[in-house]
């Protein structure tokens, strides 16, 4: 028979703040949206980006333009009548030029394509880096969530205790209770005061936690959060297998083995004779200095205009075993990516599998903590019967409380884990940890 495990007080009925409520995806998407790394990591793609587009300029041509201005005193060649002078001249040259490789053992093209491999693990890089300040926060959530619980039910305890010590000095008065369990109360209302003080405290500092990985650091703002659920998730799939395709460090990991075939096929390349072709235009203006007659500068860059073209074939010979180097480093560098891809493959299959296991195992530990609460509790309304009888000493009373105080806090932990560990083994799975 299927069994639904629901928390009364420790999750339905945690204090409300009154002011706007803080689900944990709101918390994620806080969080997301401040997170410094997060940003460093959105920075570091548009690099990945400005590199994208150098590669793509890499295949349109070369255009430069150029202008000199050079002024000679003492012997110096006529540009005229191409004989030695000795007067003081004054040079202008102007030139436009355009080259293009045409092939260079398709090394742009690797480039190119190692470019884009970088944007794409540049994207996953960030979408991981986002997911991962996303989970310590609902981690983060989670923590503030149960030590709630835990002072909800500490605050029960010492009401309880409170009501017990009245009840007993009552009975003091009337002479069926002695000094000795008056004395015993006061102890175990004090233990309480302690106790619900240490849980207030690890509250306090759950909470701290949770603003610093949302970077929440205006303290005016208050986290009233809302509740996972009541209610256990269902079961999840046996034998399911990790998203491959969606899982963003999978898929940075397949994309840096991408990028770093793409630089092994460009060093490659270098071996590769390359052949680039270019054509040009240049003019000059010349006067002597001092002397009248020179022709006009309009004429002259006219009449002195050139025109090129040039193919220029290089074939590399020897490169003091540079090329081989380097070819030699980016092969082991494709080598290791793969091998981490590898590795982080089988690190997202074991996680996913742990996270299984943690589910089923929290589920299970919730089901049978439930049945335990249900008899501490009976055994707490027994206890405090037969103490009010007389047949009951107060450290049993004690004794049942602190043990129903146990179970609900073990029931509330093992909630909050089934709940994590189902949305983590969806997320391994290929569902978002939150909506934008």
């Amino acid at each position: 028979m299927k069994r639904t495990v629901i928390i009364p007080l420790l999750i339905g009925a945690l204090p409300a703040c009154g002011q706007e409520a803080w689900t944990v995806e709101r918390c994620m998407q806080y969080a997301v949206e401040h997170n410094h790394e997060v940003r460093l990591q959105a920075l570091a793609l548009d690099d990945r980006n400005a590199l994208r587009r150098q590669a793509v300029g890499a295949f349109l041509p070369q255009v430069e333009a150029s202008t000199s201005g050079q002024y000679n005193f003492g012997r110096a060649i006529d540009p005229e009548t191409n004989t030695y002078t000795d007067v003081s001249t004054f040079y202008n040259g102007y030139g436009l030029s355009a080259s293009l490789p045409l092939f260079d053992g398709m090394r742009r093209l690797h480039e190119l394509r190692m470019a884009r491999a970088d944007v794409l693990m540049g994207r996953n890089a960030l979408q991981a880096e986002r997911d991962r300040v996303a989970l310590a926060v609902m981690q983060s959530y989670a923590d503030v969530l149960y030590y709630q619980g835990t002072v909800a039910m500490t605050e029960c305890k010492q009401s309880q205790s409170r009501l017990m010590l009245q009840q007993t000095e009552s009975m003091y008065e009337v002479g069926t209770k002695g000094m000795p369990d008056v004395a015993q109360m006061r102890a175990q209302l004090a233990a309480d005061d302690l106790e619900l003080t240490r849980h207030r405290n690890l509250l306090a500092q759950a909470m701290l936690r949770l603003r610093q990985e949302m970077a929440l650091d205006t303290a005016s703002v208050s986290l009233c959060l809302v509740p996972l659920g009541r209610s256990l998730p269902p079961v999840a799939p046996d034998k399911a297998a990790t998203a491959d395709d969606r899982l963003p460090e999978l898929m940075q990991a397949r994309f840096a083995v991408e990028s770093a075939r793409h630089a092994y096929r460009a060093a490659r390349s270098q071996l590769f004779p390359t052949l680039s072709v270019g054509a040009g235009i240049s003019t000059t203006y010349y006067k002597t200095l001092h002397a009248d007659g020179a022709s006009a500068f309009s004429d002259q860059l006219r009449h002195n205009a050139g025109h090129y073209v040039y193919a220029t074939l290089s074939v590399p010979l020897f490169g003091r075993l540079q090329s081989l180097t380097r070819l030699r480093r980016q092969r082991n560098a494709l080598l290791m990516a793969q091998e981490r891809m590898a590795q982080k493959s089988q690190e997202m299959r074991r996680l996913l599998a742990e996270a299984d296991m943690e589910c089923e195992g929290a589920r299970r530990e919730a089901l049978q903590t439930q049945a335990r609460v249900e008899a501490d509790s009976l055994a707490l309304s027994l206890a405090t019967r037969q103490y009010e009888l007389g047949l009951a000493s107060p450290l049993d009373v004690s004794a049942s409380a602190a043990q129903l105080w146990q179970s609900r806090a073990q029931l509330l932990r093992s909630h909050l884990t089934c709940l994590l560990k189902n949305r983590l083994s969806r997320y391994y799975r290929g569902e978002s940890l939150w909506t934008e």
